[in-house]
């Protein structure tokens, strides 16, 4: 008796060898979500500005004084989008529209001294301006702990 997987048949089960198999699947390892590159580029600047607008709102803590500003170019090749001045020094963020990228990307920011905030395209401003807030207390706490009030991108 011959096993049944031996004909690259996908099955369930096979009760002879006791293999399991999914079917292909059409999207298995396919990103069905691609954005075009120009659209995500959009949103991203998009993203960056709705961040920069609620950090020169009024209302913000005391401690966070200003000015914020956009990253120069140097900057920005290093992964930086907006300088926010707080009483600690600088704090560089990055900004990401989509969630599932934010996420990923947090830890690997966060080593660089880079916080992370996420500004979704159907959040509201007080949405994005918490998580922000929430970003800015959590690096200045850090900061503080450690001494640090790193001035520098290395």
């Amino acid at each position: 008796m011959s096993c049944v997987c031996s004909n690259d048949q996908y099955v369930i089960f096979c009760v002879l060898c006791g293999r399991h198999d999914k079917p292909p699947s059409r999207t298995r390892g396919l990103n069905t979500n691609t954005v075009k590159p120009e659209e995500a580029d959009r949103r991203g600047r998009t993203a960056e500005e709705r961040v920069l607008r609620i950090l020169r709102e009024p209302g913000l803590p005391e401690w966070c004084v200003g000015p914020h500003d956009p990253a120069t170019a140097d900057e920005d090749a290093a992964g930086i989008d907006i300088v926010a001045r707080l009483d600690i020094g600088p704090v560089f963020i990055q900004v990401k529209a989509s969630k599932k990228t934010a996420k990923n990307k947090r830890g690997r920011y966060l080593r660089r001294g880079i916080i992370v905030v996420w500004a979704g395209q159907g959040h509201t401003d007080q949405a994005i301006r918490e998580r922000l807030l929430a970003s800015l207390v959590e690096m200045r706490e850090a900061r503080r702990l450690t001494g640090s009030s790193c001035t520098s991108q290395d």
